[in-house]
């Protein structure tokens, strides 16, 4: 362990290097910077979304969700039994395999929206990637991420967009909105949760890609409430690792996005593929180890669980050194993350004022594989939430896993915001 610990701190990848108070704070200060206008690394993207009223029963609303990895289309109506969902489909997010135009980016949502849009009363558009909600609830894209490649898509209008992709295919369009995957999820909470239960509601994505979302109590002349997206995997003031570094300067955005490209299930697998190859630079481990492909964060977490097992890592294991090795490797770079995450989730709990009262926490709703699916992730998260924000701040939690939460929050969202104010 000593040995896999000095390699780490001499190369910044270690998680003990990740100093969780300050990077909280520094969290802090670059909402403020972000939310006032002054120059921040996160975006504090305004949703121009409330998450407030009640929700028309009866009322069908067809959704997209535009995720990291896949795309979803459904029609969604709330009821007295709760939400129901038809015409579900679910098809790879365009762009994720090889790079489409931005129309073929929206024809492919219009040709899957046509067989019911005209039942419909509004459409809700989660869109999983950076883009500025203008007052009316448009969205206009900034960028893609997560390495899926669009063209001449910047500046591009979703809902103006898909309106016209349905008008050529012989549909209407609809009054909408357009929302962030973490307005999605935390909508969807809130419509799926006993409201009195809980302080309030933050949304967390941990998948492919990464980001959070919270209720700001305060903003605009109005002084009235407002979800905002943090864009929180754009956070920059980290002092990135050697390995980190040749990571960002491979992706499809280097020198952007430093905090998801630590953290996110795109990312990780990768993060300690590189860091296991600077092992090999330094004769920790044999040359063999450089010969390990594209490894996924779902692998990797899987070797710890069972060194023994049928993936890539396990197989090019000649010895019990080598497992434990980068056993530790895949652990220490895990509990960097989860420590990275849990200053992310404080410095929200913090700004939103949320979890004082142990009877009525805070509400994390969340979603995405990484979170549900890593056996090393969640855990080591929970233990560090339970350290820092409940014994040390006295923030109170619980972690939500409603039912199809983007695809419901993105109905009630539509329901609510649809129609200008």
């Amino acid at each position: 362990m000593d040995m896999v610990m000095d390699f780490l701190r001499r190369t910044g990848m270690a998680p003990d290097q990740v100093d969780i108070p300050r990077t909280c704070q520094q969290f802090l200060e670059e909402m403020e910077s972000g939310l006032t206008g002054k120059p921040s690394t996160l975006l504090m993207l305004p949703t121009y979304l409330t998450a407030h009223g009640p929700l028309p029963t009866d009322v069908p609303v067809a959704v997209i969700d535009a995720g990291g990895t896949n795309a979803r289309v459904a029609k969604i109506t709330f009821t007295k039994e709760g939400p129901q969902m038809e015409h579900l489909t679910v098809f790879p997010i365009p762009g994720s395999r090889g790079t489409v135009t931005s129309e073929g980016f929206l024809d492919a949502f219009a040709v899957r929206l046509l067989p019911f849009v005209q039942a419909c009363s509004s459409l809700g558009f989660c869109f999983s990637f950076p883009a500025q909600i203008t007052p009316r609830r448009d969205g206009k894209v900034l960028y893609f991420d997560k390495e899926v490649r669009v063209s001449n898509s910047v500046g591009m209008m979703l809902l103006e967009g898909l309106h016209q992709a349905l008008t050529r295919r012989g549909g209407h369009g609809l009054p909408g909105v357009v929302l962030n995957d973490t307005a999605a999820a935390l909508l969807g909470g809130m419509a799926q949760t006993d409201r009195n239960a809980y302080d309030g509601f933050l949304g967390l994505i941990w998948g492919t890609g990464y980001n959070t979302c919270y209720e700001e109590p305060s903003i605009g002349p109005s002084g009235a409430s407002m979800l905002i997206n943090t864009e929180s995997g754009s956070f920059s003031r980290l002092t990135p690792g050697v390995f980190d570094g040749r990571l960002d300067a491979a992706s499809a955005n280097p020198g952007t996005h430093l905090f998801e490209k630590m953290v996110s299930g795109a990312y990780l697998g990768e993060v300690i593929r590189l860091t296991l190859a600077g092992a090999v630079e330094e004769g920790l481990l044999p040359p063999s180890f450089s010969a390990i492909g594209p490894l996924t964060t779902q692998e990797a977490d899987a070797f710890v669980v069972n060194p023994n097992g049928d993936n890539p890592l396990a197989r090019i294991c000649a010895c019990t050194e080598h497992r434990m090795f980068v056993s530790q490797v895949v652990e220490q770079l895990t509990l960097r993350a989860a420590r990275l995450v849990c200053a992310n989730l404080i410095s929200l709990l913090i700004r939103a004022d949320l979890g004082l009262r142990p009877e009525k926490p805070a509400g994390i709703v969340v979603e995405g594989s990484t979170f549900y699916k890593s056996r090393l992730l969640r855990p080591a998260l929970e233990q560090l939430m339970d350290q820092y924000a409940t014994q040390a701040l006295g923030r109170h939690y619980r972690f939500l896993k409603p039912e199809n939460a983007n695809l419901v929050g993105t109905a009630a969202a539509a329901l609510l915001n649809s129609h200008p104010n």
